[in-house]
């Protein structure tokens, strides 16, 4: 990696003093290739799209020689023509063939600059959307990530308030009764750590990020269920585990068959395999 970055430099630097567009066109590309394989995607993505821009230029540059070129020819084989037919009429047929046949190469000629030009448009198009593609992947990703960790803290507080009310518990047996300080503590706790509606409200907004439009969905196709119903679905839909959902729901575990259960009831399935077989159609 050294050696062929040294080499990069030096060849940048030749570029900068003796600027050719095809040594040009050859540094962005061989550097793009190689800032890919160092792992530096955003680099490689910027010298890739230097490289296009100067590949642009190169393929500009082709077709206004190759244009430049078939009208001269042109120009020079109608003189041709011109004089012949001045002192041989009888040749004016066969120069007429020669000029078809001209016309024909010029029109092959365009037709293929054409199609070079769609191929490299329909190339760059295809691109653009894999890195649109990559950019919405990492979107998802970022977005799972957060709710699954608002999941997982939401539900450590819960365990901590559990807790905190066994330990009053134990304290109770032990002293008869708690001081009034304990009480007002252990309110406070519980307003700033249990699962609100405002907890859910940001819990809202970030499933929307990861599946937009899916609790909208569940709504409006499964009219039969509840805000619980919904939100053990959305729960479910995280692949969060049965305990963990229980505390969002503030439910104990045991509930969570029951709450599938009722879901069985509610939308006519068969089984609670069939839960997630109409999930996966939504």
């Amino acid at each position: 990696p050294d050696k062929a970055a040294s080499y990069l430099k030096i060849a940048k630097n030749a570029n900068d003093q003796f600027s050719q567009l095809n040594n040009i066109l050859k540094y962005y590309q061989v550097s793009s290739i190689y800032e890919r394989a160092m792992g530096n995607y955003p680099r490689a993505f910027d010298l890739a799209d230097s490289a296009r821009y100067y590949e642009k230029i190169a393929d500009a540059e082709f077709t206004d020689s190759k244009r430049a070129l078939a009208e001269s020819q042109l120009a020079y084989q109608t003189k041709l023509m011109e004089n012949e037919l001045l002192h041989q009429k009888a040749e004016s047929q066969q120069w007429r063939s020669y000029g078809l046949a001209i016309i024909l190469s010029l029109s092959m000629v365009s037709f293929l600059l054409f199609f070079k030009r769609q191929r490299l448009r329909h190339s760059l198009q295809q691109k653009i959307l894999q890195n649109e593609k990559l950019t919405a992947e990492k979107e998802l990703s970022l977005a799972l990530y957060e709710i699954k960790e608002f999941t997982v803290h939401t539900t450590e507080k819960n365990k901590a308030i559990a807790h905190l009310l066994q330990q009053i518990d134990q304290l109770k047996k032990q002293k008869g009764s708690i001081s009034q300080q304990d009480v007002e503590e252990l309110e406070q706790l519980n307003l700033s750590t249990s699962v609100t509606e405002d907890t859910w409200i940001n819990f809202y907004q970030m499933f929307e990020k990861a599946f937009p439009g899916l609790r909208a969905r569940y709504i409006e196709k499964l009219p039969e269920l509840d805000e619980k119903d919904i939100r053990y679905l959305m729960l479910n839909r995280l692949n969060i585990p049965p305990g963990e959902i229980a505390g969002m729901l503030l439910v104990e575990q045991e509930d969570i068959t029951a709450i599938r259960s009722q879901l069985v009831q509610k939308l006519g399935l068969k089984d609670e395999q069939e839960i997630e077989i109409l999930l996966e159609t939504m």
